[in-house]
């Protein structure tokens, strides 16, 4: 049995594929298994694949029957996993030399961590360096509640992608939740954070790729990642409410927090109909998915409308006080104009004035 399995989840990945598959070849830790499960690619994703298998019997390639989509193709990579511990992976990544030593190093120092991550470097088509992205300063063990809490309340993933994470195969479950369209790895972050800590490490163990056709930048047009917010809070319902956060509360925050992305997306990015919502593809949809997403739409818009009517309608008394206050000034200035003291003073003002010509 090998230490580690590392899981490699594959769909046309051909241009990146080789050489996130030599970073793992090239680990200064070699009792590992490299799972690669191609999704039915069109392009030679499988051929690269079988090539390096040929040279490296630590590596196992196959073929799915049909396409299974990201996440189950996640789940079918991990349910093979015979290591003590899986280390996920993507094909558009690259590792360290010493990630997976890095990550065996807190099992065996830590043995109540039930999950490691990293900061990571982002990188570009390229390859380039384009930031060190991290939540932390220093090394961090941090507690399940606590992570699950600070990521839902913020609506983020700070534990970070696949790449960044391993975990004990005995804590594996059912892997990741498939009705989710992007979140699903978060929601599986926070299951297996039910058995225990998060070591966070600070070191950029692994880089993960910044690109147009990456699965992110997919998922992010598409606007789905606020289905899977939705259905989040609700599954956490019990957990934020113990936390005073009411159902409404929560979506109410989200669409405060996502707003000015949102809005940055359509202004800079010129976001169109077709991308902001996948009810286009309606018919290759599940009945249960479909229901979801349009329950997921019909809340966020109620209570967007709710905000902006309120919004409106505090908009609208203040306007009301401003023009009370208005006409409220110009009677008193039109009293005073009209009082007798003013006319007085005027008079006054005049006999100055011609005094004061005649004496020039």
């Amino acid at each position: 049995m090998p230490k580690v399995s590392v899981c490699l989840p594959v769909f046309n990945g051909r241009r990146f594929l080789r050489a996130a598959i030599e970073t793992v070849l090239a680990q200064t830790h070699k009792d590992f298994e490299l799972l690669i499960a191609d999704d039915c690619s069109t392009d030679d994703s499988l051929a690269i694949a079988e090539e390096l298998a040929k040279r490296d019997s630590r590596i196992v390639v196959w073929k799915n029957p049909s396409n299974l989509g990201l996440f189950a193709n996640y789940n079918a990579c991990i349910e093979r996993a015979t290591g003590e511990y899986v280390k996920l992976f993507a094909q558009d990544d690259l590792f360290m030399p010493t990630t997976l030593d890095a990550h065996l190093a807190v099992y065996d120092q830590h043995p109540e961590v039930a999950m490691v991550t990293c900061s990571r470097n982002i990188i570009s088509d390229s390859g380039q360096l384009v930031e060190v992205l991290g939540e932390f300063d220093e090394d961090r063990l941090i507690s399940g509640d606590e992570v699950i809490e600070s990521n839902l309340t913020r609506y983020c993933n700070w534990v970070g992608e696949p790449s960044c994470v391993s975990f004990p195969t005995k804590f594996r479950g059912t892997g990741f939740d498939t009705v989710l369209f992007h979140y699903g790895d978060v929601e599986y972050w926070y299951r297996l954070l039910e058995n225990g800590k998060l070591f966070y490490s600070t070191n950029p163990l692994c880089s993960f790729r910044r690109h147009e056709g990456s699965a992110t930048r997919r998922n992010m047009r598409s606007m789905n990642f606020i289905v899977d917010l939705g259905y989040l809070g609700d599954k956490y319902q019990e957990f934020l409410e113990q936390r005073g956060v009411t159902r409404e509360k929560y979506w109410e925050r989200m669409i405060e927090t996502i707003s000015p992305w949102v809005y940055s997306m359509v202004d800079d990015e010129g976001l169109r109909e077709p991308d902001s919502s996948d009810l286009a593809n309606a018919d290759s949809y599940a009945p249960e998915t479909m229901a979801r997403i349009l329950k997921a739409i019909r809340y966020a818009s109620m209570l967007s409308l709710k905000r902006l009517t309120s919004e409106k309608l505090r908009t609208d008394s203040l306007v009301e006080d401003i023009e009370s206050e208005l006409f409220d000034n110009e009677e008193k200035l039109s009293n005073l104009v009209n009082s007798p003291v003013t006319r007085a003073s005027s008079a006054v003002r005049n006999v100055l004035q011609r005094l004061g010509s005649k004496m020039n």
